[in-house]
């Protein structure tokens, strides 16, 4: 579901953080950019993959905070 490009610019932000959990806000920033504004369940999957951390933290940190939308988001043209 990602691009091979969101996966290493992913591995590559792992290396600016002391541990692959701190890097999970700006993993999911990647891969909600990837899809167009909003991170689907197979998005956030992925990135728990990448990241080797369980899904379900992975979903904890993606619904907490609310500049993760997941679900599509209107668009005001």
């Amino acid at each position: 579901m990602l691009s091979e490009a969101a996966i290493a610019r992913i591995e590559e932000v792992c290396k600016e953080y002391p541990n692959k959990k701190s890097a999970i806000i700006p993993a999911l920033y990647i891969a909600q950019r990837e899809h167009g504004g909003w991170l689907p369940r197979e998005a956030m999957e992925e990135v728990a993959d990448v990241l080797d951390l369980p899904e379900s933290h992975v979903f904890g940190v993606a619904s907490f905070y609310s500049m993760f939308y997941r679900k599509p988001v209107g668009r005001v043209l």
